[in-house]
């Protein structure tokens, strides 16, 4: 019997490789403060985590994980967040422990990595960069690189693809750890890095 070899090791982002729950809740509370509203506090905004910046927002405005905010003010919240966000994102998020080893790990196995996560480009490239992660990976697919986000295959898909092996694992903080995935139907325009 063979063992399984995957083509990639697709690893999620947020709650995975990197807590980043003390930026997004700093600048969640942010956003709220400048909005004349109060903030929520970085143990609500743990709960509130995955699903793309835009839905973070929602959640914060809303302080609840369920539910759809006034879209004029989830229209007047979206860019305050985002530019916070863009000069915070790395500021007070911190890798787990053990994680830059096991990938370094996995990497002298001969082992390729992937990074897929539902943050947008714009935030997660720095993030990796700034915390030292994205030597790692040969291909970061952002919220942004596909025209679908997880749950949606499409981002997985555009991994599999290239890797011609069609032979995935998955190691997310809000999926199946281990989750084999077709080789890929969609074409995605993903980044490329090593």
């Amino acid at each position: 019997m063979s063992k399984f070899k995957p083509g990639f090791i697709l690893c999620d982002l947020d709650g995975t490789l990197i807590d980043s729950v003390p930026d997004l809740a700093y600048c969640g509370d942010e956003m709220m403060k400048a909005l004349g509203l109060p903030p929520r506090g970085q143990e609500a905004s743990r709960h509130w985590v995955g699903n793309g910046v835009e839905r973070f927002c929602e959640r914060t405005l809303l302080g609840s994980v369920d539910g759809t905010a006034d879209s004029a003010l989830l229209a007047k919240a979206l860019p305050i967040f985002k530019e916070l966000y863009l000069h915070n994102n790395a500021q007070r998020s911190c890798v787990y422990e053990g994680v830059t080893e096991g990938l370094g790990w996995l990497l002298e196995q001969g082992y390729r990595l992937a990074c897929v996560t539902n943050k947008a480009e714009a935030f997660t490239m720095p993030l990796l960069r700034d915390k030292g992660l994205l030597d790692y990976f040969e291909f970061v697919v952002s919220g942004d690189t596909c025209a679908e986000k997880k749950p949606s295959p499409m981002p997985w898909d555009s991994i599999a693809s290239p890797s011609r092996q069609g032979r995935c694992t998955s190691a997310s903080g809000s999926m199946n750890m281990s989750s084999t995935i077709r080789t890929g139907t969609t074409r995605s325009k993903i980044q490329r890095h090593g």
